[in-house]
């Protein structure tokens, strides 16, 4: 995209991000580029222009200290831009979105936000709302890993806290995450749930449910809901498809349990 591309301009009558109609003298003016924006520079300092409709509205006035983006414009219907004092992500009408000492757009539904003292909060413009703060992040396609200095945590992209940012690594695991301790032990969540649940193994998810081992005992937990059992199976197998499990009951022994967490007597499976 050329927008260091800029053609000779002159006073143009602007209407502003709050409906006012002004004349705006520029020294130049870039050629429009996709979605009809045009860079506008004045005294050094940078602003956009959108052409909509019969009319030319003026999003940001130059006061931006370096060419703000278009393509996330076109793209995201946002853009940041770097002011004197500090950087601002604003919409394709103009109206400020945040403020801080940084803002880089990472796609339509986010934008990471640097304040003071190198802590950073992620935005969602689609629904104007902020995560918590940390020291820094990386974005993947499922969820973003959060950092306080070495320890991660974890967020899925709709900003719910899955695991806070204290563990040695996390990732994803199907429909649910993992998070992992110092000493291996590993912790379970899922957006559902609420409240995670730790094992020493974990086991990949059959029929919806997931096996969980812990010590010597055994664990079930439902995927969709996170209903659980008690680490109480000394011995235990997969859910089949027909939705029973066989495990050993301290109290009942060997017998087979079904999705609901009812017990009944061990047979040879149908």
């Amino acid at each position: 995209m050329t927008e260091d591309v800029y053609s000779a301009a002159w006073m143009k009558l602007v209407t502003t991000p709050k409906g006012e109609k002004v004349f705006r003298s520029y020294d130049w003016i870039s050629p429009f580029s996709k979605g009809r924006y045009r860079l506008t520079r004045c005294d050094g300092k940078f602003g956009i222009l959108k052409l909509f409709e019969k009319s030319t509205v003026e999003i940001l006035e130059p006061v931006a200290i370096r060419p703000p983006r278009l393509e996330n414009l076109f793209l995201y219907d946002i853009t940041s831009a770097k002011l004197e004092n500090e950087a601002i992500l604003i919409d394709s009408t103009g109206r400020i979105l945040q403020t801080g000492i940084g803002i880089w757009v990472i796609d339509e539904s986010l934008a990471s936000v640097e304040k003071q003292d190198n802590r950073f909060f992620l935005y969602n413009p689609l629904n104007d709302h902020c995560s918590t703060e940390f020291s820094d992040f990386e974005v993947f396609e499922a969820y973003i890993e959060t950092h306080e200095g070495e320890l991660k945590g974890l967020l899925t992209r709709d900003f719910v806290e899955i695991f806070k940012p204290e563990f040695q690594s996390v990732e994803a695991f199907g429909s649910c995450f993992i998070a992992t301790r110092a000493d291996e032990t590993k912790v379970l969540g899922h957006p559902n749930w609420g409240k995670t649940v730790e094992a020493e193994e974990i086991f990949s998810e059959r029929n919806g449910f997931i096996c969980l081992h812990s010590k010597t005992r055994y664990a079930f937990i439902e995927v969709e809901t996170g209903r659980r059992t008690q680490f109480i199976f000394p011995y235990a197998e997969s859910y089949s498809h027909k939705g029973y499990v066989k495990v050993e009951h301290p109290l009942l022994g060997l017998c087979w349990m079904d999705k609901d967490f009812n017990f009944l007597p061990a047979r040879d499976e149908e």
